[in-house]
């Protein structure tokens, strides 16, 4: 098995236009087209979340930024004495995908949450996204339960 990349988790400013355009690209890279007014919400509400429950990092390379990940944590419902680290929004940017990259950066998320004091990680991945759910398989990830959605409200 090949080393982990030298890859470091630093905190990222969530005001950063970058931060706006890499999330706006990695949402259309996962097949959607967010309008403009849910993008600008979602920032809003990760603002208003940073440094509370929420935290934002860059992967990053001296720096080069390779990849983005934003992790959660909150009390296990089951156990709240125990806490529960989410990978909330995870991605290797296009020229780094494919170079060990990705591994690096969960492993670093992975060690960030532990510190916090998660039991395990928990996250949700679209089933359209193959490459993701064959990566996560490969990262020890099993599918844990099905997430059921219904009709809209009062039908």
């Amino acid at each position: 098995m090949t080393a982990s990349p030298p890859l470091a988790l630093v905190r990222a400013d969530v005001r950063d236009p970058e931060l706006s355009e890499r999330l706006w690209n990695y949402w259309r890279d996962l097949g959607g087209d967010p309008a403009p007014e849910w993008h600008q919400r979602y920032l809003r509400r990760l603002a208003e979340q940073d440094g509370h429950d929420r935290y934002t990092f860059w992967g990053q390379v001296g720096h080069q930024r390779v990849g983005l990940v934003i992790v959660r944590t909150e009390p296990d419902w089951l156990a709240p004495e125990r806490r529960i680290g989410y990978i909330v929004e995870f991605t290797v940017f296009r020229p780094w995908r494919l170079q060990g990259f990705g591994r690096a950066l969960y492993r670093r998320a992975r060690e960030y949450l532990a510190a916090q004091g998660c039991a395990w990680v928990e996250l949700d991945v679209l089933p359209a996204n193959q490459t993701g759910m064959a990566f996560l398989r490969a990262m020890g990830f099993q599918i844990a339960y099905h997430h059921m959605r219904g009709g809209e409200w009062g039908q």
